[in-house]
């Protein structure tokens, strides 16, 4: 199924043939038995970390149930969240993993809430009872960080992308399904394999993450680690796994991240208990990026401020002077943070170096701040804007559409006919008129020469995939093209301009508007260039959401759109992206106002190999 090879311009759908299909079909039903096993073994395995409690108190006693569910939703979200209970001014919340505890504890505790400060640690777990109890009293083997980070290291590349094939095509036969509940139109001979195109690989392997943040603590042997969190929150287990061993992580950074840890043993200060709530070493961010490494070392707030500059000064010498070099490493960005809950507002000092790394995609240098987004995989996200900017279609040249074979057929005899009369010119009308179900074919699209083409980048950040985008369109097309980024953080729009001006990309050709998509859309003809019209361009919008997906205001503002005529909707969670996908498709209705879109085309591509995650970029038109 898979090739692994070169990346193509158009790329291949991934069945070629019928007897394809049914070795497919038997994969995949295969794979769904072993899917159901897996998940059964796991959870049994599981069993107990689905019995981690945190227990949030000094609630308001006038909030409610549903307005404490709300809360719980908007702070940590509702995945590996499960039973929820309140008592008076107290509320149990059941977790399934580490982290999702370990993130309520963060933000929940110190949290103020219409005055009332909360306060959030971990409760002993409820009493099992009936077929909940243990069957078995073995104990668990503990998992290596590189088993919990990368779960698919020792599996070859090839397998692993057959594995996310699968994968895709099972999310994409629920997508249809889910088309199916909501009565969206054209589904006649659509499948989840003629959707989907070939996953786009990514070729190297290894030491592909530029940024992780390690958790400051003791290892189950009671040393001073720096690097990821095990154990079980429920049985008051918190211990930290070393990051030596984890393919993923360049030498550099572990080099760093091990030079750190034997600072903190040095230093004379705790590292940080989360159940004491006592100590000093946090967290370290390291951010790799084009021979730029940016550190932020977090703390919980230190009393003693003469013994606090003493350790800012010692952390200077120790990793912002020239002989680090010789040890391995060179750290050009510096920073401090003082944080004691994650819900509070961080207090961030430069210490030494440059305010920001820059990184290179596609050309295109971008500055990144501390807190900035970027991808986690820069050689795979100039993959991915490639695979979006080809998506675009932007160059002009040849697209793909699909027609009905009894349509193909009749069209080719009536050329046949025309061709004999000298007009075979008529061929281009009638294969635009044509209809979406069925055979692939290509169509050479004739476009007028001063035609011109309005990319809006919603969602845009920091403008790092329209400027990609804009940088490597042909020259031709690039005095008749325009980029309109819309944001709703300030600041990242003020990246987004400083990057374009870095670049030479001028204000006409990329401009950004901070503020609500569904609102700059009503009164979008106010932010297009001179010499450009809603009325007369081609609009394509590219709608790069957070994972968990746009709001419905959103999703109504696309649809009211009449001139965007194809949106590329790219998801990090496919999972979460259908309920977007059946919303822009779903039919017209007093909910989902403006004309709907039809998925033309899924394209995975692999943006974290060794790992179960992949991304989607989805081509939708209008229907």
């Amino acid at each position: 199924i898979i090739n692994s090879g070169v990346i193509m311009a158009d790329t291949e759908v991934i069945i070629a043939d019928a007897s394809e299909d049914i070795k497919i079909q038997d994969d995949v039903k295969q794979e769904e038995s072993d899917s159901k096993q897996k998940q059964a073994e796991n959870k049994a395995e599981n069993s107990e970390a689905e019995e981690i409690r945190v227990q949030i108190k000094n609630l308001p006693k006038f909030l409610g149930f549903k307005e404490f569910k709300k809360l719980l939703e908007k702070t940590i979200g509702t995945e590996n969240v499960g039973k929820i209970r309140q008592a008076k001014d107290t509320a149990y919340v059941n977790v399934t993993t580490n982290e999702k505890a370990q993130e309520a504890i963060d933000k929940f505790n110190g949290m103020v809430v219409k005055k009332f400060t909360l306060e959030c640690k971990i409760a002993e777990a409820a009493p099992k009872r009936g077929r909940d109890l243990p069957t078995s009293t073995e104990t668990a083997r503990v998992k290596t960080a590189k088993e919990s980070v990368t779960p698919l290291a020792d599996m070859p590349y090839e397998e692993q992308l057959q594995m996310k094939t699968k994968e895709c095509l099972r999310l994409v036969r629920r997508m249809i399904q889910e088309f199916h509940i909501a009565k969206v139109a054209g589904l006649q001979g659509v499948t989840n394999y003629t959707l989907l195109n070939k996953i786009v690989p990514f070729t190297s392997t290894a030491d592909f993450r530029n940024k992780c943040e390690f958790t400051v603590g003791k290892s189950l042997e009671g040393k001073t680690t720096v690097g990821f969190v095990g154990g079980r929150f429920s049985k008051n287990e918190h211990y930290i796994l070393s990051v030596e061993e984890c393919p993923n992580l360049s030498p550099q950074m572990k080099l760093i991240v091990n030079e750190f840890s034997q600072f903190v043993e040095e230093s004379g200060l705790d590292t940080f208990n989360e159940f004491e709530r006592k100590g000093t070493w946090k967290m370290l961010t390291v951010r790799e990026m084009s021979g730029d490494v940016l550190l932020i070392v977090t703390v919980f707030p230190i009393e003693d401020k003469e013994k606090e500059e003493t350790v800012k000064k010692m952390i200077i010498q120790r990793f912002h002077s020239l002989d680090t070099i010789s040890r391995g490493f060179r750290v050009t960005s510096l920073y401090w943070q003082v944080q004691a809950n994650a819900s509070d507002e961080p207090e961030r000092t430069l210490l030494a170096g440059s305010p920001y790394i820059y990184e290179t995609v596609l050309g295109v240098r971008f500055r990144v701040s501390p807190d900035a987004f970027f991808q986690t995989n820069s050689a795979a996200a100039a993959i991915l804007y490639k695979t979006i900017g080809d998506t675009c279609q932007l160059n002009g040249k040849k697209r793909e559409v699909e027609e009905e074979k009894v349509k193909k057929e009749q069209t080719e005899e009536k050329d046949e006919k025309e061709e004999e009369e000298g007009v075979p010119e008529k061929r281009m009308k009638i294969e635009e008129e044509s209809g979406c179900d069925g055979v692939k074919m290509e169509v050479v699209e004739e476009k007028k020469e001063d035609e011109k083409t309005i990319l809006l980048d919603i969602c845009c950040g920091t403008g790092t995939i329209g400027q990609c985008i804009m940088k490597n369109i042909p020259q031709e097309r690039a005095a008749r093209t325009c980029c309109i980024g819309v944001e709703l953080i300030e600041s990242a729009v003020e990246d987004a301009k400083a990057n374009a001006r870095d670049n030479g990309i001028s204000e006409k050709l990329c401009s950004y508007v901070a503020g609500k998509a569904e609102d700059t859309f009503r009164g979008l003809w106010r932010h297009v260039p001179q010499g450009f019209s809603l009325d007369s361009a081609r609009v394509i919008g590219v709608l790069d959401p957070p994972r968990r997906g746009i709001h419905h205001k959103v999703v109504v503002g696309c649809r009211e759109l009449k001139s965007l005529e194809r949106l590329i909707y790219v998801s990090c969670d496919p999972s979460a992206a259908i309920r977007n996908l059946t919303e822009l498709c779903r039919p017209e209705s007093n909910k989902f106002s403006g004309g709907p879109f039809r998925v033309e085309k899924i394209t995975p591509v692999d943006m974290f190999p060794m790992t179960e995650h992949f991304e989607w970029v989805i081509s939708l038109v209008r229907q």
